[in-house]
């Protein structure tokens, strides 16, 4: 076995679990659907269907409720995404992570007074305090500002990005369409040497890769429509 395919067959098992799990040595990291962070309004399903509540912070995969979770970030990526509007079927028109990309020049402009066609995203991977399975934590719309917020408080630290934890979250807006949540971040300290260390090892794994993740469910339990903050 050449060097190249030990180098990669180790990447995909740190991620995936240990050989013996029975995973096919044609699995890599692209495969994987990351947990990302959820914050839930009043017409996210699990709350519409009673089994959450409007304001609970959850791991959209398992479901588990995170309450406000410490959270270590590890590496940040941002991306902007035109959605299709969901009375006309939903789904994604297109997406870039490139800032020169002329559609996100063009379609993320406001005009006239109207919110800009395409939606700005601050992908964090994150580890929740104490755990081992990186998660993302995404800002758009009315949580945008807490992701400037995170990027900026990073920004300051000194030493590497998964330095220090920060405490995330929920607090609820209320304007004329009626009541909504948005996440916020504050600085809690320096992060467990042993949480640094995953972090590291982690941000070597997926820097410079896209991070894959259900974005489209993001749209579909966001503030519907409550705020025009953007």
């Amino acid at each position: 076995m050449g060097k190249e395919l030990k180098e990669k067959k180790k990447d995909e098992v740190a991620v995936l679990g240990d050989e013996d799990k029975g995973y096919g040595d044609n699995l890599s990291n692209d495969d994987l659907l990351l947990p990302r962070v959820d914050l839930l309004q009043a017409l996210s399903p699990v709350v519409v269907s009673g089994e959450k509540k409007p304001g609970q912070i959850i791991n959209n995969i398992t479901q588990e409720d995170l309450g406000s979770p410490s959270i270590i970030p590890i590496y940040l990526t941002k991306n902007w995404i035109r959605w299709k509007p969901r009375n006309e079927g939903g789904g994604i028109i297109w997406r870039s992570n490139d800032p020169t990309d002329p559609r996100v020049i063009e379609e993320t402009k406001w005009v006239n007074n109207e919110k800009p066609l395409a939606t700005a995203y601050f992908n964090f991977l994150c580890l929740v305090e104490g755990e081992d399975v990186p998660i993302v934590l995404s800002f758009s719309m009315t949580s945008y500002q807490a992701g400037r917020k995170l990027f900026t408080l990073t920004k300051m630290t000194p030493g590497p990005i998964y330095s220090c934890k920060y405490k995330l979250s929920a607090v609820s807006k209320t304007n004329n369409f009626g009541t909504f949540f948005v996440f916020d971040v504050t600085k809690e300290g320096p992060a467990s040497e042993e949480d640094q260390a995953k972090a590291s090892d982690l941000k070597k794994m997926f820097a410079g890769k896209e991070l894959n993740f259900d974005s489209e469910r993001t749209e579909k339990t966001s503030t519907n429509g409550l705020s025009d903050e953007f």
